[in-house]
């Protein structure tokens, strides 16, 4: 997605990403990291709110790093290699964790349409998968799509609330009902139900803003993005 979703030079590419973590905010988490939940659009769109996410692990580090994203695939568990080559909501999330950590290991997922049970069975082995062991999980995901402004922003308050209070039954029963939208809710919904698993207890939401909020122009339809931060508190 070179060329396309982010610079193809990697001098330009770098220049980006530096500008966007220079204007990124690094919130006092109390507790410990547990995953991220970051948007895949091209770069001058959601760059900006990726980085809020990234930039709070700045200066720390993981041995692994699970990316969840989507993909029109409907088995719960098979290789196919070939499924990257033309799916990017994983792909553009490479260039931040290069530029934040050093010295660790990617575990790529692609998941399809959501179900409560599927999620259920891929929560229930990433986290027996990975125990004690110090991973990051990060759930690819944009919000609502081509909605009018006012529109957009009244649906993705309801996902992020429901995501803020790690309520998955709330958020299944606003995805069906058409209440509001993700197009990585697969992602979004096992990773909240992993980060559980493995002790976590808290979401900080760490910015939201729409292609309406990056270009301008709310006169038309609007892509919604968010970042947040899911954690175990200090308190747990």
């Amino acid at each position: 997605m070179a060329g396309a979703f982010y610079p193809g030079s990697p001098s330009s590419l770098k220049a980006m990403i530096s500008e966007f973590m220079a204007n990124a905010e690094k919130r006092p988490i109390d507790g410990k990291l547990v995953a991220l939940i970051v948007p895949h659009a091209g770069y001058v769109y959601s760059g900006q709110v990726a980085a809020s996410a990234y930039k709070q692990i700045e200066g720390m580090h993981f041995d692994t790093a699970v990316l969840v994203g989507v993909s029109p695939q409907d088995s719960i568990f098979s290789f196919q290699p070939g499924a990257h080559a033309i799916e990017h909501s994983l792909e553009v999330q490479i260039p931040f964790l290069q530029q934040v950590l050093s010295d660790f290991k990617i575990v790529p997922i692609l998941m399809g349409h959501w179900s409560e049970s599927v999620c259920s069975i891929v929560s229930d082995a990433l986290a027996k998968s990975i125990g004690g062991r110090d991973v990051l999980l990060i759930a690819s995901t944009d919000m609502s799509h081509y909605h009018p402004y006012d529109t957009a922003c009244r649906m993705d308050n309801i996902a992020i609330s429901s995501i803020e209070l790690m309520n998955t039954a709330s958020l299944m029963d606003d995805l069906s009902s058409g209440k509001c939208e993700l197009c990585g809710a697969a992602p979004v919904i096992t990773i909240l139900m992993t980060a559980e698993k493995l002790g976590a207890d808290s979401v900080e939401i760490l910015q939201y803003a729409n292609s309406g909020d990056v270009t301008g122009d709310k006169s038309g339809g609007v892509v919604g993005y968010f970042a947040a931060a899911v954690y175990q508190s200090r308190s747990a």
